[in-house]
């Protein structure tokens, strides 16, 4: 029988014994709720999974294909706070993407992310609505994305971007005034990763950046 012909007893029973077996993957787990009928037990079979949804690593709590398909069409359902993965680059196809983000922070209830990634968008939009909304980051990817200094001011400026250790703004626009507010910041001295090439920035900013005391061991490209 298959997801979409069980009853409504039938599936619960089938995501009890998925949650009851320590091996089951993350993604069998939010298959089930993505085919799970609208309004017919979600929010308590969303609720059944988040009681345990530590199990599974934040970095491996990303979008299964349907759920990808979902947010394609629109559609924000509430086990999208159980997410702590989001690449927004399969949804390219949706103009608006810093709109369908702040939908999913709104209707979805989505309050923390591990990994972020997205190319091709109105990066200095993203940027605001994650500095706002989103704590524990860990890894940025934003390429692409027209980023001018004020993004990266926005990241710099911003207490929730403590926690990251990769951040990549290639291919942007953040010039030398907005190297110079990273390299300032408070908040992104536990770095390991700082991909800042073709940005505009300087050969004297370069260099700063590589001397900085506080990336020393981090991987920095520039140029």
């Amino acid at each position: 029988m298959t997801r979409h012909r069980q009853s409504d007893e039938e599936r619960a029973v089938a995501l009890r014994r998925a949650l009851e077996n320590p091996a089951t993957p993350w993604g069998e787990v939010l298959g089930r709720l993505a085919f799970w009928p609208l309004g017919r037990g979600l929010e308590e079979a969303t609720e059944q999974v988040e009681a345990v949804v530590e199990r599974w690593p934040a970095a491996t709590r990303a979008p299964t294909r349907i759920v990808l398909q979902q947010l394609l069409n629109g559609e924000i359902r509430p086990y999208l706070r159980l997410l702590r993965v989001l690449d927004l680059r399969p949804l390219w196809r949706v103009r608006d993407r810093d709109g369908l983000l702040r939908r999913i922070i709104r209707d979805g209830s989505l309050r923390e992310l591990h990994t972020f990634r997205a190319r091709y968008s109105d990066g200095d939009a993203l940027l605001t609505t994650l500095v706002r909304s989103i704590r524990g980051l860990h890894t940025l990817y934003l390429g692409g994305s027209t980023v001018s200094p004020a993004g990266a001011y926005a990241i710099a400026r911003s207490p929730a971007m403590s926690g990251l250790r990769h951040l990549s703004l290639h291919n942007n626009q953040i010039g030398d005034v907005g190297a110079e507010a990273l390299l300032a910041s408070p908040y992104l001295h536990g770095l390991r990763w700082l991909n800042l090439y073709r940005n505009g920035i300087s050969h004297d900013l370069r260099d700063a950046i590589r001397s900085a005391p506080q990336w020393q061991r981090a991987r920095l490209i520039l140029h």
